[in-house]
């Protein structure tokens, strides 16, 4: 099956698809120490995968400030 093979982009090769940490709204860390960083945010509504912008948590979505 496709997802189960090798990616590699340029010099970076994965086995498996990157784990994607998960936090809730009370927990996510620090925005600013993960610059760029993606997480999920289990407790949005809805849940969503999150990009630090260095000051705030983004939703990929939307692009609202989800913490």
């Amino acid at each position: 099956m496709a997802w189960r093979e090798k990616l590699t982009i340029g010099e970076l090769t994965c086995e498996q698809p990157p784990k994607v940490p998960v936090y809730t709204l009370a927990t996510v860390p620090d925005a600013a120490k993960y610059l760029y960083g993606l997480i999920v945010v289990s407790d949005a509504t809805p849940n969503n995968l999150c990009w630090s912008d260095g000051t705030n948590w983004i939703a990929c979505d939307d692009g609202t400030t989800v913490a």
